[in-house]
């Protein structure tokens, strides 16, 4: 190889990890920070989710969630972002500054364990729920799609998207359910923020016909007990506290 070449290859090389290893501009770590809040904020929520809300229209949240955007929200899209994700007035405009957002919901009273919105880091259980939520909702709106422009969709692939649905629905339930045995359940009424992350999940199962596994029956039931969506008779309210009691026990321990 040539030696010239040799030298330039690692000099290039050299300069780019110098690059890498920089600091960030401010106004790069201004928007990652921005992102981190809106992504933690949104929490288990899709980005249909804080539309319906009143927020920004998806492809406009998953622009500012990136971090990359460095320009600036408008004035209705900061309001929109207020909205959406349940902040007082100007609370958008102060994070984008750099300032903390101020929520609406909660005021002096503390979430119990892990929450939702305890984490930006996207490795957390709570962030890998909420991308398969997403991703549960893409597949879905792509083969509808499919199965109007084709007429049908082949059996296998209704198969694989049915069992996919299956497996999604039982991990956002696993994690519901953990996120009200700590903040909500009898006696308690449940924590707001359970309502903006598990509102259209919740609806979702309550509209399901009951299904014919007993054991999928009697979490889905457990699950609505302990969010307030469903009264029980006293047989069940006795089995579900007791349920409800040995889980906080774990916890404890």
């Amino acid at each position: 190889m040539n030696v010239n070449l040799l030298v330039a290859s690692t000099v290039e090389r050299t300069a780019m990890r110098m690059l890498t290893s920089m600091d960030p501009d401010p106004a790069v770590a201004l928007a990652q920070r921005f992102a981190s809040i809106l992504k933690a904020r949104r929490g288990l929520r899709r980005q249909i989710d804080v539309q319906q809300a009143g927020g920004p229209s998806g492809p406009t949240l998953r622009k500012y969630e990136s971090g990359t955007c460095l320009e600036p929200p408008s004035a209705q899209i900061f309001q929109k972002l207020d909205k959406g994700l349940r902040w007082t007035p100007g609370s958008a405009v102060h994070a984008w500054s750099g300032g903390d957002p101020v929520p609406l919901e909660g005021a002096g009273r503390p979430l119990v364990g892990q929450t939702p919105f305890a984490s930006d880091s996207r490795s957390t259980p709570g962030r890998d729920v909420a991308e398969v939520r997403e991703l549960k909702r893409r597949l879905g709106q792509s083969l509808a799609e499919q199965s109007r422009v084709h007429g049908s969709l082949l059996p296998q692939l209704e198969q694989s998207y049915a069992a996919f649905v299956r497996f999604a629905d039982k991990l956002v339930a696993d994690y519901a359910i953990g996120f009200f045995e700590l903040n909500g359940g009898p006696g308690r009424t449940p924590h707001e923020l359970g309502e903006i992350a598990f509102g259209s999940f919740l609806s979702e199962v309550a509209e399901q016909e009951p299904s014919g596994d007993a054991a999928a029956a009697e979490n889905r039931n457990y699950l609505l007990w302990l969010a307030g969506r469903i009264t029980v008779d006293s047989e069940t309210a006795t089995r579900f506290a007791s349920r409800h009691a040995e889980s906080l026990d774990r916890v404890e321990k």
